[in-house]
């Protein structure tokens, strides 16, 4: 499998709504419901158009994987002020069971993966990606939330945009606990930044 990883940007846009418009219950929310008004998710064009705005204007981390030209999955990968309005963030600030969390800090939120191109372990190399671009940025932690192993088992493939225990755990992240009824906390700490060369 050939892959080419873009992040998101105005230029490929499109190729993102594309992706995402494959599926019934990715076209509702384009992964950024927390950023858009709740009516407007009932309207795909609207929607749309407002993060393709927010795109443009760089408010925005992701990566989309394109084989042959075209877009077959994302991942939402974001530093954590970036997530304001998202459920796991609010559940998140202020909770002094877990952080602190501020702008080293970087969240996997949502990962989507065409139906065509399920089973073929392409999440995992999805996380892979996502982790190293944060960590080109500057991210000293990596979080991830995915769903209780019984919530889990009553989903969808399509519905388990959050990733699951195993794949993160594969990558090195581990489990702080249950932060709600839906969602586990994993981190993934430890993380060794390259050197950066000096300018003379």
């Amino acid at each position: 499998m050939s892959i080419k990883f873009e992040k998101i940007s105005e230029s490929n846009f499109a190729d993102f709504k594309c992706l995402m418009c494959t599926d019934d219950i990715a076209k509702q929310c384009f992964c950024f419901n927390h950023r858009v008004e709740p009516k407007d998710l009932e309207l795909e064009e609207v929607a749309a158009a407002k993060m393709g705005q927010l795109v443009s204007r760089r408010k925005v981390h992701g990566l989309i994987a394109l084989e042959d030209g075209q877009p077959i999955a994302w991942v939402g990968i974001e530093p954590w002020p970036s997530l304001i309005g998202h459920d796991c963030f609010e559940m998140l600030l202020d909770n002094e069971k877990f952080g602190p969390y501020g702008e080293e800090t970087w969240g996997i939120h949502c990962m989507f993966v065409r139906e065509s191109h399920r089973g073929q372990k392409l999440s995992s190399i999805l996380v892979k990606q996502a982790i190293q671009y944060a960590v080109d940025r500057g991210a000293e932690k990596i979080l991830a939330f995915p769903p209780p192993t019984k919530v889990a088992a009553r989903m969808h493939a399509s519905e388990k945009f959050s990733g699951t225990i195993g794949l993160f755990q594969e990558h090195g992240f581990q489990d702080l606990g249950l932060l709600s009824a839906h969602y586990l906390l994993y981190e993934l700490k430890g993380i060794t930044q390259a050197p950066r060369l000096k300018l003379l």
